[in-house]
């Protein structure tokens, strides 16, 4: 089970005179109960079998001990965990499951399924001998759509093996099996939706977890729907227009509800988290924003969801949130081979990771499981992808006549220009063409030239930590990667920095015309590889990366899942400790 520790209170505080929060600032009573008994998705963190109810628990289709003459698929969205069992042309297939440590009695099964039309019934067997030779799996109205079958039998003490099998017909696809003593009332799923606030756009992503609490999974969304998930322009874009920010969020909220079922919409949870743009506003125009976006989401008109809160969070946080979701997707959470992570957003960029040198400054410690570990993070602002090419306008307008109009740009292909306002007048930025001027003008904005005064330093003489552990590489170092064609749109692959820089150099000597043409992104984006890509070369160079270091793996998702921190964000959420501050009687007891 995560624990996170965001607070302590220990007797000194109370001796000393310290303020405790009283009564009245604890959570309510249905807080508490929503917030206890969260654990993590189960491919991370193996169940503590002394902490569950019985063997009650979720089983994910996909994961199970064996599926027989049946396919794991991906194609029907909404499902948790990583994909679904198809049994629609399987008239043998079947799906087992071993479900462990029970105490035995009389249990509820309950199958998620989707199925389109009809009614496809399945043989259950639970240690070999039939349970229900018929099991009905009536339609639930398309393949989108997701209910539960149930049925009640007697398990038995110890490991047991729970069977699904085709009766000689096809079948429905089977999402996970969730497994709870008959007396206790059936679990109710518990969704969490969580809005990535950066500086570029929001995104919406959706979590889902049995109330039984053994897994926390993220909604997969059908790529055509992607697109109505995310919106631009971020919420610091809303200085001048306070009140027009909670409504820029409610596309993605119309098109949350297809995927959390309306009986479940009133208790999913709803977080606005704001990232790096919000950090750069001055805290007047910050709160401002985030105060008209609470006032807009607290009202049951604009959406039917659960609103919690909506607040900034700092870059080392974000960093933490960051390495939790990759090594929770990667199932590596307290094993050896946990991953760090590099994160490339559009204002600030952050690093997070474990090393076995001494960590000498921006040392996190956070509580994983009831252990303390020891984590380097390090956030730097207005080094992100967008602020990067903003400020190498600023350095090239400010090394050029004072009252110049027109600016030639080295990172921008011969034939494009764009304008910016810059200094109160607007400029035209001219491209050229020129790798090698690009590359020396974005080592320049590192500043590596700063003085170090404790070895090693990163940028700006900053100090890092020595790291000896591999590395992900999300956000923009993906998608400039890609953009490059370094690898594919759903790869998950090692790329050497070398490969970045000869690559960035063969696109930056294109012109304008030959470079949409070698790309397929679109132009928006594509003006920008030219740049990004000599700052990726030299930002991995300052971060200890040799030209040919295999220890980086370019990622946009994981196992379906997307490769960012918002999943690390909805496991703080849901694994927040302590609820609540113990008193002053608890420690004059001791």
């Amino acid at each position: 089970m995560v624990r996170l520790l965001a607070y302590t209170v220990c007797c000194w505080c109370q001796m000393s005179g310290i303020a405790l929060p009283t009564q009245s600032t604890e959570p309510s009573l249905d807080e508490v109960s929503w917030l206890q008994g969260a654990s993590p998705i189960k491919k991370a963190i193996a169940l503590d079998e002394t902490q569950l109810s019985d063997c009650g628990g979720t089983y994910e289709a996909e994961d199970a001990s064996r599926i027989i003459n049946a396919s794991v698929d991906q194609r029907h969205w909404g499902f948790s965990g990583s994909g679904f069992v198809d049994l629609r042309d399987s008239p043998e297939g079947a799906i087992e499951w071993s479900v462990p440590s029970c105490a035995g009695g009389a249990h509820i099964l309950n199958f998620r399924y989707a199925l389109k039309s009809g009614n496809r019934p399945l043989q259950l067997l639970v240690n070999g001998v039939s349970r229900a030779d018929q099991l009905g799996f009536p339609s639930t109205g398309s393949w989108k759509t997701w209910q539960d079958a149930s049925h009640e039998v007697n398990l038995e003490a110890g490991s047991n093996t729970i069977t699904l099998q085709a009766t000689g017909a096809s079948g429905a696809i089977v999402d996970s099996l969730r497994v709870f003593p008959q007396d206790e009332q059936s679990p109710q799923p518990v969704y969490v939706l969580l809005i990535d606030a950066g500086s570029s756009g929001s995104r919406l992503r959706i979590f889902m977890r049995a109330e039984d609490g053994h897994s926390l999974e993220q909604i997969a969304v059908a790529d055509e729907d992607e697109e109505s998930f995310e919106t631009e322009p971020g919420l610091s874009a809303f200085v001048s227009d306070v009140d027009g920010a909670g409504p820029s969020l409610a596309g993605m909220l119309q098109a949350a509800q297809r995927y959390v079922p309306e009986e479940h919409q009133a208790e999913a949870s709803l977080f606005v988290q704001a990232t790096a743009g919000m950090r750069l506003l001055p805290g007047s125009q910050s709160g401002g924003i985030l105060e008209a976006v609470r006032n807009y989401l607290a009202q049951p008109a604009h959406t039917p969801f659960r609103f919690r809160s909506a607040e900034m969070i700092s870059g080392e946080r974000e960093g933490l949130f960051s390495y939790m979701s990759i090594n929770s997707l990667l199932g590596r959470v307290g094993a050896e081979n946990e991953v760090g992570i590099l994160e490339l957003g559009g204002a600030s960029s952050q690093v997070a990771f474990k090393t076995s040198h001494d960590i000498r400054a921006n040392e996190f410690h956070y509580y994983w499981d009831g252990v303390r570990h020891d984590l380097y993070t390090s956030s730097y602002m207005r080094f992100g992808a967008d602020q990067i090419l903003l400020r190498s306008k600023q350095a090239l307008l400010a090394a050029s006549t004072s009252e110049v109009l027109e600016v030639t740009h080295p990172c921008f292909h011969t034939g494009f220009s764009e304008e910016t306002e810059l200094q109160g007048r607007i400029v035209t930025f001219v491209g050229s063409s020129n790798s090698s001027e690009c590359s020396q003008l974005m080592l320049g904005l590192l500043h590596t030239e700063y003085e170090c005064m404790m070895e090693p330093c990163a940028i700006m003489g900053n100090h890092m930590a020595e790291h000896d552990r591999d590395f992900y590489a999300i956000s923009a170092f993906f998608y400039t990667a890609n953009g490059l064609g370094l690898l594919g749109w759903n790869d998950a692959t090692i790329v050497e920095p070398r490969q970045i820089q000869d690559s960035t150099s063969h696109f930056c000597a294109l012109s304008w015309d030959e470079a949409q043409a070698a790309s397929f992104s679109p132009p928006r984006f594509v003006k920008n590889y030219c740049a990004i890509g000599n700052y990726m070369t030299h930002l991995l160079h300052a971060y200890g990366f040799s030209a040919d270091s295999r220890k980086i793996t370019f990622s946009r998702k994981i196992d379906g899942h997307n490769a960012d921190w918002t999943l690390g964000a909805a496991l703080y959420e849901l694994e927040q400790m302590p609820l609540t501050l113990e008193d002053a009687a608890h420690c004059n007891s001791r």
